[in-house]
This record gives C-alpha cells, structure tokens and sequence, in this order.
C-alpha cells in the first residue's frame, strides 16, 4: 500500500519534470538541446539547474496552469494505475513496478518530443531501456527467476527486430514511415512488455495500428497522410500501457 502511495506521488512529480526535459529536447534531430525558451529567449541555467523545473521555461512564458496540472494528473494517474495493476507488495513485484515506472516516465516525456518535432532522442531512450532493464533484472534475482529477465531480453529482441525489418523495408520502398527511433523506442516497451507476459507483448505490438487508425483516417481526408511525417511513438507508448496497465 505505501509503495503504491509512493508511486502516485512519484508520478505527478514526474509529470512535472518532464515539461523542462521535453522543452530541452524538442529539437530537430542532429541538432543540441536548447539553450533557451523557443518562445521568449530566456535562458536556461546552466548544469542540472537548467534541467530540474517544473515548468517548460524559466521566464515569463511558463505553461498555463492547466498544462501544468494536466502533466502532474497524468503522472499520477500512470503511478496508481501501476500500483493497482503490479500489487507491489514484495520485493520482486516493487522491483517490477519501479522497472515500469522508468518505462511510462520516459514515454511522458518523449510523447511531447515526437509530437513536436517528430523524434524520439536516443539517450532519452537508451537512459530507460537500460534503467528498465537493470531493475527487471534486480526483480529477476529476487524472485530466482532467470526466466523473468530473459522473457524481458526476448521481448526487446522481438519487438525491437520487427520494426528493425519494418524500417529497412520502409527505406527500401523510399517511404520513411518507420524510423530508428521508432525501432529503438520497440526495444525499451517490448523489454517491459516481455517481462509481464507473451501476451502483453502481442496486444502491445498490435495496440498502436489499431489506436493510429482514427489519426491516419483524419490525415488521409486533409490530404496529408501519406506525405506526412507521423508521431506514431504516442501511440506504441499508448498501446504498451494499456497492455501492460489492464
């Protein structure tokens, strides 16, 4: 009971600091984090300062209110769900849980990259997939389940390698519609979604077509869905969590 508590203040407080993180980071690829506020110019403090705020910019220009309180809902609402749907009351289903809340507090920042800018940065990627995958592997050593970690690997390895051949066959026919970053995104959510079940991987690799299908639809009548760039990392991190999370 206290550790879901934990989690859904965990959450919100994550819900806040992703606003800063995303801002930072909503750049077109190749490019570095920003310096300053894209609205305002004002500047980011330098080091960690410039990182930790709960607010996207450190001037005048902050988020309304209602930004804000969205961001810190939805990481709490992500925080109870997880403790409802893991029941961490031993260690190896805590070690679970925390594994998943590094996963959905890294997608709570990268929705707002890729529906930005259309990327998904790779350290903010790697960064989870490691934290996911080291504290999978803690709850693995203390269940004395070697099968629970290597469910985690293969569930990265699978997830991961179908959209790796998704995306040489979709720069083959010259139609970027699968990207790297789409590919590295699979392996951070199949790690997670390996470590619940074979099932939960399933409906989380399928999840995401069929939640894309109303965008696409909105996009083919404007003319635009099949020239466009698409965010489809909202809807893989939407698809993993509603795998995983019911």
């Amino acid at each position: 009971m206290i550790f879901s508590v934990m989690l859904v203040a965990v959450g919100g407080l994550s819900g806040a600091l992703s606003l800063r993180v995303a801002a930072r980071w909503s750049v077109p690829a190749g490019t570095p984090v920003r310096a300053a506020c894209a609205a305002c110019g004002a500047s980011f403090a330098e080091g960690w300062r410039g990182w930790v705020a709960f607010t996207s910019c450190p001037g005048r220009c902050r988020p309304a209110a209602r930004d804000t309180a969205l961001a810190v809902a939805a990481g709490m609402a992500l925080g109870a769900l997880l403790g409802w749907r893991m029941r961490p009351e031993a260690a190896p289903e805590a070690l679970l849980a925390a594994a998943w809340f590094v996963l959905l507090a890294a997608g709570l920042i990268l929705v707002r990259i890729d529906l930005a800018v259309r990327r998904l940065p790779t350290p903010i990627v790697w960064t989870a997939t490691a934290g996911c995958l080291l504290l999978v592997a803690a709850a693995a050593t203390t269940a004395g389940s070697v099968r629970l970690l290597l469910a985690a690997i293969a569930g990265g390895a699978i997830y991961g390698g179908v959209y790796l051949l998704m995306a040489w066959a979709s720069a083959k026919a010259r139609r970027a519609r699968i990207g790297l970053g789409d590919v590295r995104l699979a392996v951070l959510l199949g790690t997670g979604l390996g470590a619940i079940s074979g099932t939960a991987l399933f409906l989380g690799a399928l999840l995401p077509y069929i939640l894309a299908v109303p965008a696409w639809v909105f996009l083919l009548r404007r003319g635009e869905g099949r020239h466009s760039l698409f965010a489809f990392g909202p809807f893989m991190f939407a698809g993993a969590a509603i795998a995983a999370l019911t």
